[in-house]
């Protein structure tokens, strides 16, 4: 869940990344098929919005992961603010500004 705590709205908000902290480095993940009308994208956020995308861990080779108890996942999106300037941040840490729209 992506939520925007700004006084302003966010724009062009975009899931680049999931994955569990300790997870092998060739992990990835992808939107949950089994789920409906399911986005990693929303035009705009306003305060207090929320952006929710139900995801899968996949491992190197494309197999699901299962959870494990007290698995972190890092989160990273970017959006671009009310003045038109691009962010990229991983929940918990502050943003980084970007030139250009981040990608994954």
């Amino acid at each position: 869940m992506i939520t925007n705590g700004a006084p302003t709205a966010i724009a062009d908000v975009d899931l680049l990344s999931v994955r569990a902290a300790a997870a092998d480095p060739e992990a990835t993940w992808c939107l949950n098929p089994n789920i409906s009308h399911n986005t990693a994208e929303a035009c705009i956020l306003q305060p207090g919005e929320s952006l929710t995308s139900r995801v899968q861990l996949l491992d190197a080779g494309g197999v699901p992961l299962s959870p494990t108890p007290g698995m972190r996942l890092v989160i990273t999106f970017g959006f671009r603010d009310a003045d038109g300037q691009w962010w990229k941040r991983d929940i918990g840490h502050p943003p980084q500004r970007c030139e250009t729209r981040p990608v994954a």
